[in-house]
């Protein structure tokens, strides 16, 4: 009864992440030879991670990308494209958004511009 209770306060405190995860430590008996600091640690890291994932998926809906699945790692420098490899890991932390900057792309039709731009958006939000 202890449990059903301790679970319906942490969802009335709008912690559900923290109620998962202590859902999950009461079904798993390894679990409970942990010392209780490391089961808490554990608690406050779930929802902690649930947190971050909600805001995460947030920013990117709200950010009505055309690509979504466009991210950073998968842009390739190949000769043909002539992307510098030193700026696009600059534009990639983001550095110019916290000085307040705009960021033109240009160049010929098809060469994957609102891609970048998404993969650029994306890395923006995470």
């Amino acid at each position: 009864m202890l449990m059903q209770q301790t679970l319906l306060t942490l969802k009335s405190l709008r912690l559900p992440g923290m109620a998962a995860a202590f859902e999950e430590q009461q079904r798993h008996a390894q679990v409970a030879a942990l010392a209780i600091d490391e089961r808490f640690a554990i608690l406050v890291d779930r929802e902690h991670a649930y947190r971050e994932n909600r805001r995460i998926a947030r920013l990117l809906r709200e950010a009505q990308l055309k690509s979504s699945q466009a991210c950073m790692e998968d842009i390739r420098n190949g000769t043909g494209r002539n992307l510098d490899h030193v700026l696009m890991a600059q534009l990639a932390g983001c550095q110019w958004i916290r000085a307040h900057q705009n960021l033109i792309l240009t160049g010929a039709t098809g060469c994957r511009k609102t891609w970048l731009a998404c993969a650029l958006g994306n890395a923006a939000c995470r």
